[in-house]
């Protein structure tokens, strides 16, 4: 299953809120990448126990003492799904729009744009990023990333045609060919 769409099927699933584990153990997208994405509020504080919210794994799920006992450890574990994400799960072009607009995707896409660049290169753009907020700010926030993150931006770009692979390089993928008077592609 693709990437794009294990969010689609979070966002339509029937349970609310969303569990990072639950997600984790069907191989959906992270919960931390929905959020991201603006497509879900992780909960910070009153946070459900599993069997107030109807999770399918109630029984067969090593996490659940962790919410039933309200113990520590629990906060953005799960998320509800915000309007944004109803709208996204229902409209593709809506969807791709935020995976556009997440912070990484958008690097990716201007430092390909520069030329091909390894997923190396781009990593330590990012490092170089973070090193010069501590600098300037003393923390890391705004260009806070791991690395998963920056794989699975790149992955998402070339779902979407947007960028692609070549041994270790990723570049912009090549526009779509278009015809020429005669019907013949240029």
């Amino acid at each position: 299953m693709s990437i794009l769409e294990s969010i689609r099927r979070a966002m339509v699933g029937e349970c609310d809120p969303l569990c990072a584990h639950a997600l984790a153990r069907e191989g959906g997208a992270p919960l931390s990448l929905l959020a991201n994405l603006g497509l879900v509020k992780l909960i910070r504080q009153g946070i459900p126990a599993c069997s107030e919210h109807g999770c399918r794994y109630r029984g067969d799920c090593e996490h659940e003492a962790l919410f039933k006992a309200r113990g520590e450890g629990r906060s953005g574990r799960k998320a509800r799904v915000t309007k944004e994400g109803r709208a996204a799960a229902a409209d593709p072009e809506r969807l791709r729009a935020c995976v556009r607009a997440l912070p990484l995707c958008e690097f990716v896409l201007r430092a390909v744009a520069e030329g091909p660049q390894s997923v190396f290169a781009l990593n330590t753009a990012l490092v170089d990023r973070c090193l010069a907020e501590i600098s300037e700010k003393g923390q890391v926030k705004a260009t806070a990333f791991a690395r998963a993150e920056l794989g699975r931006a790149i992955a998402l770009l070339g779902e979407m045609g947007l960028v692609r692979a070549s041994g270790d390089q990723v570049l912009l993928a090549a526009p779509p060919r278009q015809p020429r008077a005669g019907g013949k592609v240029a």
